[in-house]
């Protein structure tokens, strides 16, 4: 028998906002991300890969497709802006990201395109024709008449015109950017202080953006506070050899990531979630099955309601685990207002006689261990149900993508048959900073870092469901909480 720690502390919705929300969060979001790294002179390592994770750092929090130039020459720019502009409109918030080189030059800053610095090496005054000025873009987010504007810009990596321009040359190209125009309704960062130039890094990522990423993904924080941390995280990277700087005219709060509320104090209407193990507990895999599931399974053959399942098999996993060193004991929470769910063979109730689909994953083989019993634990459960009239999806060994893909369908599902929704999960799993991740195989330990880009979180698979289908929601979660590398204890 082998006996997994998790440290569980308190479930919470990132996607799902279930408390007040500004005004500021009720809107679409339209973003455009740009790194140019490959220039002819100079190359930056870092950029590409900079605007690639914080895209998908913005897909994650609720921007809808973003626009993302990588390696942009200036009419690929200038096209991506005009782009921009067109999808921004009235109550949206913009984001306008950059990395790459940029440069001041006569009190305006510009981004560089890729290929233009052989010509500008030559021509430094041609800036404002072969470069972007920086407030065009944001006179052309203005122009949208949208709630809010965001512009982050991780520029001035190098002054690439140092050493062809002396510092007493009038109006010479200038290393650090200028402070730009404050705008109302407008948040403008920069990597680095007005003057100043901001490092490249030597890993992935900028120190600038390995922080943004980083902290953009932490709920509860206006950007304001978000960004101070983000300095204060950059300055203390570079030993203050690099002080972002911000400059902020909106008048409510912006969060990348919502207020949360905590699951098991409020569930969205019309969801059932159960968890192998409460707060602080344990959780155990035996040799045909995880402890949980081993007891789900009985219960779901016997005809009651899925609230009776969840009590009798918390009641029998706290009672064959008390002898163990630390006892493992089942929460569940429920918001039905109404009604129940019968698993086959009791009294028909109003769920019962809807269409019923089920989406059951288990992974076993993870690229840093391999588990014993969660395909057979997925394999068992779906057989269950489909004995039961559900139609049941099984997968198993999912890498991200597939999960993602596995869950998006079966969410597209759900809203063309709007009845009873069932998530079953048994796996390894991940507490971090208050919410609960499900890990897909294909997860290595150099991505935790960027957590919310690997893995695959609870809050979004109740989103999914509850977007879909309003009626009855089920979710049941055999997963470790624990930190995922931790020795493996048998008893």
């Amino acid at each position: 028998m082998m006996m997994r720690i998790y440290h569980w502390f308190i479930i919470s919705v990132s996607f799902v906002c279930l408390g007040l929300v500004s005004p500021l969060q009720a809107t679409e979001r339209i973003a455009l991300v740009i790194g140019n790294g490959d220039y002819e002179i100079k190359p930056l390592d870092n950029p590409p890969h900079d605007a690639e994770d914080v895209a998908k750092m913005l897909r994650q929090v609720g921007f809808q497709a973003p626009i993302v130039e990588i390696n942009a020459d200036q009419a690929t720019m200038d096209s991506a802006i005009a782009a921009f502009g067109e999808r921004l409109h009235k109550g949206a918030v913009g984001l306008f990201y950059y990395a790459g080189h940029a440069v001041q030059y006569g009190g305006e800053n510009y981004l560089i395109p890729v290929g233009a610095m052989k010509g500008l090496m030559d021509s430094p005054e041609q800036l404002k024709y072969k470069a972007v000025n920086a407030t065009y873009v944001l006179e052309v987010m203005e122009s949208a008449g949208n709630g809010l504007n965001i512009i982050i810009l991780d520029a001035c990596r190098d002054n690439p015109f140092k050493s062809k321009f002396s510092k007493r040359v009038v109006n010479s190209p200038r290393g650090g950017l200028a402070e730009m125009p404050k705008a109302n309704g407008s948040v403008i960062a920069y990597a680095t202080a007005p003057g100043e130039t901001a490092k490249d890094g030597s890993g992935r990522n900028s120190p600038y953006t390995k922080q943004f990423l980083q902290w953009m993904q932490k709920p509860n924080l206006p950007i304001e506070l978000m960004l101070k941390e983000v300095g204060k995280g950059v300055k203390r990277e570079t030993q203050e050899g690099q002080r972002p700087w911000y400059a902020s005219s909106i008048d409510g709060d912006f969060y990348f990531v919502e207020p949360i509320a905590k699951l098991e104090e409020k569930l969205p209407e019309g969801a059932i979630i159960a968890f192998a193990t409460s707060p602080n507990g344990v959780a155990m895999e035996l040799k045909e099955h995880g402890l949980y599931t081993k007891f789900l399974l009985q219960e779901m053959q016997k005809p009651q309601q899925i609230e009776e399942v969840f009590r009798k098999v918390s009641r029998a996993v706290t009672e064959y685990s008390k002898s163990f060193p630390k006892q493992q004991v089942p929460w569940y929470n429920s918001s039905l207002s109404s009604g129940s769910f019968c698993l086959g063979g009791c009294s028909k109730t109003s769920f019962n006689s809807v269409k019923q689909l089920a989406l059951v994953i288990g992974n076993n083989n993870y690229y840093y261990r391999r588990l014993e019993s969660a395909i057979r634990d997925a394999e068992s459960v779906a057989k269950v149900l489909d004995e039961k009239g559900f139609e049941v999806i099984l997968k198993t060994d999912l890498d991200l993508p597939k999960m993602n893909a596995a869950i998006q369908e079966f969410g597209k599902r759900l809203s063309i048959e709007n009845g009873v929704g069932f998530f079953y999960f048994s796996g390894d799993g991940k507490q971090i900073n208050g919410e609960d991740y499900l890990v897909p195989v294909d997860f290595d330990i150099e991505g935790l870092p960027y957590y919310s880009l690997v893995l695959v979180s609870v809050a979004y698979v109740v989103e999914n469901m509850q977007s879909a289908n309003r009626k009855l929601n089920i979710i049941i979660l055999d997963i470790c909480r624990d930190s995922i590398f931790s020795p493996v204890i048998t008893r």
